[in-house]
């Protein structure tokens, strides 16, 4: 049987897709690929409406085809501060059903991803962990998904998702090429306003292959035009309709929709009015059509224009105020218009159509219904960080429940080694502003993730916090963390201060002010003429004898590598103390003293 042709006589390239031969033939063959264990990532770069969303669509079509498993998640505007969202959407529920059982995908160094999908985990140790062994074990989850079926992996929208599933993406491509795995992700340019400049890195690794699709042609945007209207167009409208949309696919469908609703023919007459309807019209042709469902559909889509893609339809209707009923009728209306998808869960159907929704809304109306949700999703015993992630878009109002939310949500997002997210919800709380009691923690939980995340602020939000008077107890972790921040910056003199000045006034007299005089002596390391001033203190520090057991026998022992090594010049025992400090049995010593032994050990 010979093939369907499109209606200029091309051999078609699937549903509603034209002139995407090459992207599909690259998309096919990175499927057919996968299913014989090769893996690869593909990237698909273009403006909204370009067509982005159908090549996906079409790599899922034919992954099901080829027998594949697909996973698929899609980012947007609220997820970008969920650390891991993305990842969760692609995986979270495959990894709920499956745990504790033999087919479970989180064993071996998987484990180290089980707190991406584990809450419990966050609270059990919010400290534990870094972001680089989140994604080590997300790469051995994949690793195991795949083991028995070949798989699919779609993200849509990537520019959107959040930074710590982007730098999944990025430690995956050169890693997936020996596994039964293709990677497609679409995106918008790096310099597109939406912020996608981030996603430049994944786009220019040359593990990454980038598929650019064009703007239709003239003979495209003919043949959709006539297909529309069921005639033949004049030229002259042809070229109003490509001067109106630039080639762009849904902007072009959406045109040719308001073309019919206003009962155009496609004459050299309908011309001149086509030229006056462009993306701003094509908008206002959206909500337009919003404005003749019923009220209980404006409702719906407006909650779940705040709510985000995904929202379950019971969910954005309690959320609206509807029962079961008018919320499911009103999202039939909304799919009926060509506004949503009711496929697992409410969305959008394309990104240009929410953006639409919300900016009807007036700033003052999206600031009240975010602190709404984060209200409403905080009564349903909802995650920290999606309670947070409303709350970054609220008003400030001075309540004590919001600071601590966003620092609950801060907590574990730091757990999960996405720091510049957590910074994010703290300088929130900040603004909020924290009761006078709790503004001493807040900056200083904020200076921390900061310097974590190599923010130029926090030296001063942890000055800012160890200046607070009276102070309760000095904050031992900040005094730390201005101390690394400046020695880097290279002021080891007044990072020894802050640190003196610190044990001066600390009564802990526990582990935290071993670490600090630990760090003291590092920073003794960098600036001599502070080691010199040091020199009793660094004495204070005794062997444990063999090897080291615990992070303070760590800490012990690369103090005294250093001092044999900078003031004893005895390069043996320097090298001894080092490699014993080095060959703990924990997983994470501190920094400061891994740099402590391996500076002993370099000078040795």
């Amino acid at each position: 049987m010979e093939e369907p042709q499109d209606a200029v006589g091309r051999r078609s390239v699937g549903p509603g897709l034209l002139e995407r031969e090459a992207e599909l033939a690259a998309i096919s063959n990175a499927v057919a690929a996968a299913a014989e264990g090769r893996g690869s990532l593909l990237a698909i770069e273009g403006q909204a409406g370009i067509g982005k969303s159908r090549l996906l669509a079409a790599a899922r079509a034919l992954a099901a085809d080829r027998g594949l498993d697909v996973a698929a998640a899609r980012g947007s505007e609220l997820e970008r501060s969920l650390p891991f969202g993305a990842v969760r959407q692609l995986f979270e529920a495959r990894v709920v059903r499956a745990r504790n059982t033999p087919e479970d995908p989180v064993r071996g160094a998987a484990e180290l991803a089980a707190p991406v999908f584990d809450p419990a985990a966050f609270d059990a140790a919010p400290d534990g962990g870094s972001l680089l062994s989140r994604l080590h074990g997300l790469y051995w989850l994949l690793v195991n998904l795949a083991e028995d079926r070949p798989l699919l992996v779609v993200v849509d929208d990537v520019h959107w998702i959040d930074d710590a599933s982007l730098r999944l993406l990025r430690y995956l491509a050169p890693r997936v090429a020996d596994l039964p795995v293709a990677i497609a992700v679409a995106t918008r340019p790096p310099d597109d306003p939406t912020g996608a400049a981030a996603v430049a890195p994944l786009l220019t690794d040359p593990d990454v292959a980038v598929l650019r699709p064009s703007p239709l042609s003239a003979d495209a945007v003919a043949a959709l035009v006539e297909t529309a209207v069921a005639a033949a167009a004049d030229p002259r409208f042809v070229e109003a309709c490509l001067e109106a949309t630039a080639g762009n696919p849904f902007l072009l469908r959406e045109l040719l929709a308001e073309v019919a609703e206003r009962g155009l023919d496609a004459s050299r007459v309908a011309a001149d009015e086509v030229r006056r309807l462009g993306p701003g019209a094509i908008a206002a042709s959206l909500l337009g059509r919003l404005g003749r469902v019923s009220p209980a559909a404006t409702q719906l889509v407006r909650s779940l224009v705040i709510l985000g893609d995904g929202t379950a339809v019971h969910v954005a209707g309690a959320f609206a105020g509807l029962d079961g009923d008018d919320a499911l009728h009103a999202a039939h209306l909304l799919e009926a218009t060509g506004l949503v998808e009711a496929d697992d869960g409410l969305r959008f159907v394309h990104p240009i159509v929410r953006q639409a929704v919300y900016q009807d809304l007036t700033a003052v109306e999206r600031g009240r219904r975010h602190a709404a949700a984060a209200a409403f999703l905080r009564g349903a015993g909802a995650a920290p960080e999606a309670v947070a992630a409303h709350l970054l878009h609220a008003p400030p109002a001075g309540e004590a429940a919001t600071v601590a939310a966003l620092r609950r949500a801060a907590r574990r997002a730091a757990a999960l080694g996405d720091t510049g997210v957590a910074a994010g919800y703290l300088l929130r709380a900040l603004r909020e502003p924290p009761p006078q009691e709790d503004l001493a923690a807040v900056l200083g939980e904020l200076g921390r993730a900061e310097a974590e995340a190599g923010v130029p602020e926090a030296v001063e939000h942890l000055e800012a916090c160890l200046a607070l008077e009276p102070p309760a107890e000095i904050d031992l972790p900040a005094a730390e963390a201005l101390a690394n921040v400046l020695v880097f910056a290279g002021r080891p003199d007044r990072g020894a201060a802050v640190l003196e000045e610190a044990l001066r006034r600390s009564s802990s007299g526990d582990g935290a002010e071993q670490r600090m005089r630990a760090l003291l002596a590092t920073v003794g390391c960098v600036g001599m003429p502070v080691r010199r001033r040091l020199l009793p203190m660094l004495h204070r520090f005794r062997d444990p004898g063999g090897p080291a057991r615990d992070a303070d026998d760590v800490r012990a022992l690369a103090m005294l590598a250093a001092t044999a090594a900078f003031d004893d010049n005895d390069g043996d025992r320097a090298a001894d103390l080092g490699l014993r400090a080095l060959a703990a049995p924990i997983e994470e010593p501190s920094d400061a003293a891994t740099a402590s032994a391996r500076v002993a050990l370099a000078v040795s």
